[in-house]
């Protein structure tokens, strides 16, 4: 039987596929191997390269708009929680003016002041919203925050009641209704001083404004008595007190211009 050209072929490839395999399994052609293998490891390399750079820039990109995301979320539900406590402690400040017979005038927090030195702020109001110096300032539900140091045409600033230099006589809710003096404690507390020995003082006691100045009514909230001090050789009690209010993270008060 004869054998065409294209069964010819077919048979050269088998003959030529079964040298390399045999070749291959007994090492005669390690060496032809090795060399193909050390061509081909550069652009390998390269390949393999490009398509890790490919993953990590596509995984940093879907990395980057999460991570951008997450920060919008965030600072949007900070503003939100701001305008929800500046608007209730906004509400408690205009319920309070409303049901009291005093005149006040709400005006906006627009910083702390310039002297470093002292804790105060500067609030919206001067002389023509006719804001004076030495008048209370509260804010929330009537505690009284501070009182008005000096003033201008448009703004004001406000001695803050923990500020060391301030003072104010001070009425203890007990049956005795001890008076004295709250002064400052550089920032961090309020002191209360000269308050009678002979009267029972107690802590968690409320502390308001004793209404003993002009310019200051009875009965603003000031704070409560976290500490007494009674010693037998001092002549008068004195007490720590826990303020109402956190004074520095106001945004709004009011003033009394008139009683």
């Amino acid at each position: 039987m004869r054998i065409n050209e294209k069964q010819k072929t077919y048979y050269y490839l088998c003959f030529f596929l079964i040298i390399i395999i045999a070749g291959h399994y007994l090492g005669w052609i390690n060496w032809i191997e090795n060399g193909a293998r050390g061509l081909m490891v550069p652009y390998i390399a390269k390949i393999q390269a490009i398509s890790h750079l490919n993953r990590v820039s596509s995984a940093g990109h879907d990395f980057t708009a999460t991570a951008c995301s997450m920060v919008d979320e965030n600072i949007s539900a900070a503003k939100i929680k701001l305008l929800e406590t500046e608007n209730t402690e906004l509400k408690k400040l205009l319920d309070f003016r409303d049901s009291n017979k005093s005149k006040w005038i709400t005006v906006a927090v627009l910083g702390k002041g310039l002297d470093n030195t002292a804790n105060n702020i500067i609030i919206a109001g001067g002389d023509r919203d006719a804001i004076k110096v030495g008048q209370p300032v509260i804010a929330g539900a009537g505690v009284l925050v501070g009182r008005i140091v000096k003033t201008t045409d448009n703004i004001a600033i406000v001695q803050l009641i923990n500020d060391s230099r301030f003072n104010i006589s001070g009425l203890i809710t007990n049956k005795d209704g001890s008076l004295g003096i709250v002064t400052g404690g550089y920032g961090l507390s309020l002191r209360m001083e000269l308050i009678p020995r002979n009267e029972v003082v107690a802590v968690g006691e409320s502390v308001v404004s004793g209404g003993l100045e002009s310019d200051c009514p009875r009965g603003l909230m000031i704070g409560t008595i976290a500490v007494v001090e009674n010693e037998a050789y001092k002549p008068f009690q004195q007490a720590v007190l826990t303020p109402a209010m956190d004074v520095k993270n106001i945004s709004a008060v009011s003033v009394l211009v008139a009683i």
